[in-house]
């Protein structure tokens, strides 16, 4: 088997240590006292050939199921000192090398999920060559295997290895600390540092949006959080953040869109944005029109319950979904005239709900609860039609 040497001195530096392994504790298979990183154990068919405190190598003797073909086989954990600093000189390094970046995956590091970057290239015909890089917190951890193709397991071996790495406390782990601390001016430089090392990194775009907010710099904090919300896609919901930011620049149709939108998505949010939304209540001009169809069609659905018929509320229910959902996007783009009715609107979408399910289930108590909290909507609705200035 070939070494790749060439690319692990590109990414690492000084990283021999002529000091043993810390001994591992319960638990562990192995442990790197400096660097803080140990292995939870080591995967299967594999022994290790030799370990020191910055790495470790590992061997296994692969044979066909034929029995005429015969392949040793390593793996590699190296730690040291992070010369690169970022995805794309990462990339650069590995591509002169003939590596090609495979994939990123999230792994767990404490309360934070850090990417690892998958590199692999083509080698000789009985052999290939996957690469997993972790620049973290001023180190690089890089796991490097060397198989035949001809060993299906092989790769889900590599992965295993990445997956039962654990790294003491880093950068980022610090940064949230801070922030959840209230010291957002000491997380900053250390979500910005994160980023910088990897731009794509949404946890630390988040962090660093957050950050942002809590200094003061509201504009920038849209930028941050509008980004790392495409990052991070459905795994977080920025919009209550974004909508802070947005209420902070002044922007108060923007800020109670966003807070609605997050609500109506995630209705275990109404402790949260329910005084937010009040609050963009109370500057709210003249009701819309589009208030006015709401009402139409929840007395509608009302008065369709009386026939359970599902047919019909299931339709009532998307056409109050729909104007609310055109309502919202129009706060986004232009002014807004129905932040006072956002509230109201969301307890009677809420209420449908309830009545809905309640009748499919012929539960009479689901669907009485559900007409009320539609009725104390429409009664806050009306409220807002008739308060002086509006």
């Amino acid at each position: 088997m070939r070494w790749m040497g060439t690319a692990m001195v590109l990414l690492l530096a000084a990283s021999a240590c002529d000091e043993g392994a810390a001994p591992a504790s319960a638990g562990e298979a192995w442990r790197s006292k400096t660097h803080d990183v140990s292995l939870s154990a080591i995967p299967a068919n594999w022994r290790v050939s030799s370990s020191s405190d910055s790495g470790l190598v590992l061997a296994k003797k692969f044979t066909t199921a034929d029995g005429y073909w015969q392949f040793d086989e390593r793996m590699t954990l190296a730690i040291g000192q992070d010369n690169l600093g970022s995805l794309e000189k990462t990339s650069a390094a590995m591509n002169g090398n003939g590596f090609t970046l495979v994939w990123q995956e999230s792994v767990r590091l404490g309360s934070a999920s850090v990417p690892f970057w998958y590199f692999h290239r083509d080698a000789a015909p009985d052999e290939s060559d996957w690469v997993a890089v972790l620049l973290q917190d001023g180190r690089a951890v890089v796991v490097d295997l060397r198989s035949t193709p001809l060993d299906p397991q092989s790769r889900y071996e590599f992965i295993t290895l990445v997956g039962s790495l654990a790294i003491g406390q880093d950068r980022r782990e610090r940064a949230w600390s801070l922030y959840r601390d209230g010291q957002a001016a000491a997380a900053q430089p250390l979500f910005q540092a994160l980023v910088d090392t990897d731009g794509y990194d949404g946890n630390a775009r988040y962090g660093l949006g957050l950050s942002r907010l809590a200094n003061g710099q509201a504009a920038r904090a849209i930028e941050d959080l509008t980004l790392a919300a495409r990052q991070l896609g459905q795994a977080e919901d920025l919009r209550p953040a974004l909508g802070r930011a947005e209420w902070e620049m002044g922007h108060v149709d923007r800020a109670a869109a966003l807070w609605i939108q997050a609500l109506r998505a995630n209705p275990a949010l109404d402790d949260q944005l329910r005084p937010a939304l009040l609050r963009a209540a109370a500057k709210a001009g003249t009701p819309s029109a589009a208030q006015a169809r709401l009402v139409v069609i929840a007395l509608d659905f009302i008065k369709a319950t009386r026939s359970r018929d599902s047919v019909a509320l299931t339709g009532l229910q998307l056409a109050y979904r729909d104007v609310f959902d055109r309502e919202e996007t129009a706060c986004l783009s232009s002014t807004c005239r129905m932040i006072a009715g956002f509230l109201p609107a969301h307890d009677v979408e809420q209420g449908m709900v309830l009545v809905k399910e309640g009748s499919e289930a012929n539960d009479a108590d689901r669907v009485y609860a559900g007409q009320q909290r539609m009725f104390d909507g429409l009664r806050s609705m009306a409220d807002n039609a008739s308060a002086p200035g509006r």
